[in-house]
């Protein structure tokens, strides 16, 4: 993960030095992040706001350079609003510029990105603002301040274009289960995008019908994830189905990940029963930032067990993937 910061926007953030927040940003950008900046190397020594920055973040890096100058500048003039689909576009890029785009850009919910004056706002999103944690811990209950509702998450998402759910058993529980949560999932993580986005979900078929006498099919699957996608983003998103022939393919644990962040469960997210009450035995949710260098590295870890595995259905089976094959972090072919 890396801040692209153009050199206006670098200058305003340093000059938020005596600010709420703004050490445990220092902090996060020295230890945590890559740091890019938009200009020339000439150009920040010779800005008495930039030079003191860079020499600080240079000091002890003698084997990768902790600062960057990319040519040309990332990403390209003027910001498209879909850069982030570019071939040449970064994962999890956080882009602080000074470009006229930039405020679409950040209305469309899909990036880290902002405009001049707002780097400590954005950064601070990283790190729960004043504190230098990146993982907040929910327990499910129905208890004051518990977590008790899938809306409760929206809060606390950061923007995302890719969308990746990793659960074997969803579509194993009560039909009436998936249908009453994977909407509201979906509504309380897509809330304020308004961008394309790309879901993937990786789970085991519905049971045969002999077990369950009304199983999800993979059509009306397809209709919960676009119609709760569609009704805020009002666009129409890649959606692929990852099928799993067993507990080999689609492993127990439970994940969401998206651009910046990776949720973990103990348990099918298929929390909640329709009256609100909840039915899970679990106790806890845990929603990671991943400008935690050691959370992303366990991240991407499980991004390519699952990349692996996928390999290996579509080498046995090729119709194991159905649906449109877009995401940013995995393959299909």
């Amino acid at each position: 993960m890396t801040v692209y910061f153009d050199k206006a926007n670098l200058e305003a953030f340093l000059r938020t030095n005596s600010q709420l927040g703004h050490a445990e940003t220092m902090k996060m950008l020295r230890n945590e992040i890559g740091v890019a900046i938009n200009c020339t190397p000439l150009e920040a020594y010779s800005s008495p706001l930039v030079r003191p920055f860079v020499m600080q973040m240079t000091t002890g890096q003698k084997n990768t350079p902790k600062v960057k100058f990319p040519a040309p500048a990332y990403p390209d003039r003027p910001v498209s609003l879909t850069f982030y689909a570019q071939p040449t576009a970064h994962r999890r890029p956080v882009v602080l510029a000074d470009d006229a785009e930039v405020t679409t850009c950040q209305a469309a919910g899909t990036c880290l990105i902002d405009g001049v004056g707002e780097e400590l706002t954005v950064l601070s999103r990283l790190h729960r603002g004043d504190r230098y944690k990146f993982s907040m811990p929910f327990t499910i209950g129905a208890g004051k301040g518990q977590f008790a509702s899938w809306a409760q998450l929206t809060p606390h998402i950061l923007p995302f274009h890719d969308l990746i759910i990793h659960d074997r058993y969803l579509l194993r529980r009560p039909s009436w289960a998936v249908r009453h949560n994977l909407p509201l999932l979906l509504q309380a993580l897509v809330r304020g995008r308004c961008g394309k986005l790309n879901v993937v979900l990786m789970t085991l078929p519905p049971e045969p019908v002999e077990v369950n006498l009304d199983p999800v099919t993979y059509t009306e699957l397809r209709h919960l994830i676009r119609e709760a996608v569609e009704a805020e983003t009002e666009q129409v998103p890649n959606i692929t189905v990852v099928w799993g022939e067993d507990g080999n393919d689609v492993r127990h644990d439970r994940h969401i990940f998206t651009n910046y962040q990776w949720l973990a469960s103990h348990d099918s997210f298929n929390y909640f029963n329709s009256n609100g009450s909840i039915r899970t035995r679990a106790d806890t949710l845990t929603l990671n930032n991943l400008a935690d260098s050691e959370l992303r590295i366990h991240a991407d870890e499980l991004l390519h067990r699952m990349q692996d595995r996928i390999m290996a259905l579509v080498a046995k089976n090729p119709a194991a993937i159905e649906g449109d094959q877009v995401s940013s972090f995995l393959t299909f072919k």
